[in-house]
């Protein structure tokens, strides 16, 4: 017996036990509803319309294969299936499982996987995820990774703390992880996946036969059973399978261009009388002009920026980074002020007038953190700040060779087809646009490679690096012009 007072099971705003009961019955069978219809709604996206079960086309293509690329199963199998994914792709990460389980149910040694990387250029993780991915692969775990960055969607935050737990040496990793081979991989996936046409994740090319989008286990198993059905039927021995069926195939189909184009080196659509991101120009460096860097770098970046850019914002603080700590980049700076910020000009002069004085980049660092109007006024309060001869500053910032020099840098710019700012030339290379930390280290690792080979082929001998890189490169831009804008 309870004390008085004391609440009871059946105390108001309790249910009496025999409703309690009815309750749990009523929510459980709720919860089976739910679970049903979750199931059917998963069932029906794994099952969808537009997720092809026949192959896209009927033609076989040959995939350029390296031979380094992560695999599981043997090279004779009667099946090759190769996966061009990207770790950020929700598609990839839900038809990953349908596809290893249909390839379990086979007999052993029925199937091998390849898989090829193909970071989508709208996903920011991708690309930092393919070279975890490549890490891990060299170490002998990329499988454990590429579990783990599907679970997370491309995220790698805290990949040093699973990568020891894998046991493996987070500097070793790292060190793998952004080197240029690991790029120069990446890129050659992209590369291999757009010559057979793929234009989206996951794709597979299985026996040669190009499928887009995820599917259930069922619908893979009857895929696999097919093209072991089709193998066999060719009466070859099982290690000649995949280069019988290989011999009529097409090296290409299609433009052949990667969406997004390579990794290393993506740039936007061009603009009427712009630079050509293939095409190399020799720019001059200007030894007149700021710098960070030795002259002998061998890799020179020239950078046209603006003041008022938000972009350059963003972007010259990795290249000042850069050039201060690699030892081997040279950034030259150059001004572009674009005619819709009306005060880029006047902080050009000003940068420029501190240049005069040995203080080119403290000023530049000064405007470009300010948020206030860029007057005169403030101006001239930041070169007194970091110490100019305000006297010499104010008889330079007004003077005509200080604007030649603004208007040469904007004419030089237009001649070499600059349509926007930031825009960067890496060893002549044209890059436009604000670029991401990994984005630029990729592209300076592969304005690396091409310098050693040049230089190994000319000499060093001969010349600054820039000067013999770019010794044949194009002058300009024909017809070249446009005012440019922000990005």
């Amino acid at each position: 017996m309870s004390p008085e007072g004391a609440p009871t099971a059946t105390t108001e705003g309790a249910p009496a036990p025999d409703r309690a009961k009815k309750g749990q019955t009523a929510l459980g069978v709720l919860g089976f509803v739910l679970a049903l219809g979750f199931g059917f709604l998963v069932g029906k996206w794994i099952n969808r319309p537009d997720v092809q079960v026949e192959p896209v086309t009927g033609d076989r293509v040959r995939v350029a294969l390296r031979g380094d690329e992560p695999m599981l199963g043997p090279k004779d199998a009667w099946v090759t299936v190769i996966e061009f994914a990207d770790f950020e792709c929700p598609y990839c990460a839900k038809g990953a499982k349908p596809l290893m389980e249909a390839i379990e149910d086979m007999d052993d040694g029925d199937v091998r996987l390849i898989f090829k990387h193909y970071p989508l250029p709208f996903h920011r993780k991708a690309v930092p995820a393919a070279r975890a991915a490549y890490a891990a692969h060299k170490l002998g775990k990329f499988w454990e990774v590429h579990d783990w960055l599907y679970e997370r969607r491309g995220d790698i935050g805290d990949l040093r703390g699973f990568v020891a737990s894998l046991g493996l040496d987070p500097e070793e990793f790292t060190q793998i992880m952004f080197s240029d081979e690991a790029m120069a991989a990446i890129d050659d996936d992209m590369i291999a996946g757009g010559r057979v046409g793929v234009s989206g994740t996951p794709a597979y090319v299985v026996n040669g036969h190009v499928y887009s989008g995820a599917r259930s286990r069922d619908q893979w198993g009857a895929i696999l059973e097919r093209a072991k059905a089709d193998a066999e039927r060719l009466g070859v021995p099982k290690a000649e399978v995949y280069a019988t069926l290989m011999k009529d195939a097409k090296d290409r189909i299609g433009d052949g261009t990667p969406v997004g184009g390579k990794p290393s080196a993506r740039v936007p659509k061009r603009a009427p009388g712009e630079a050509d991101a293939l095409a190399r120009y020799k720019v001059p460096a200007g030894d007149d002009r700021p710098a960070i860097g030795p002259e002998d770098a061998q890799v020179t970046v020239v950078l046209f920026s603006d003041f008022q850019c938000p972009f350059c914002r963003r972007l010259v603080p990795l290249l000042e980074e850069t050039a201060r700590t690699a030892g081997d980049v040279r950034l030259v700076f150059r001004n572009f002020p674009l005619p819709s910020h009306p005060r880029a000009e006047a902080a050009a002069k000003a940068a420029m007038a501190a240049h005069r004085q040995g203080k080119f980049w403290e000023m530049h660092d000064r405007i470009v953190a300010y948020r206030g109007p860029l007057s005169d006024e403030a101006l001239e309060r930041m070169a007194k700040e970091i110490g100019l001869d305000l006297d010499r500053y104010r008889t330079d910032v007004a003077s005509p060779e200080i604007a030649a020099q603004v208007a040469e840098d904007v004419a030089l710019g237009k001649r070499f087809g600059v349509v926007a700012t930031p825009t960067m030339f890496v060893n002549g290379r044209y890059v436009r646009g604000a670029q991401s930390r990994d984005t630029l280290d990729s592209v300076l690792g592969h304005a690396r490679r091409e310098a050693a080979e040049i230089l190994a082929e000319k000499g060093t001998g001969q010349g600054r690096p820039y000067d013999l890189v770019v010794a044949d490169a194009l002058d300009g831009v024909p017809e070249a012009q446009g005012e440019g804008r922000g990005e």
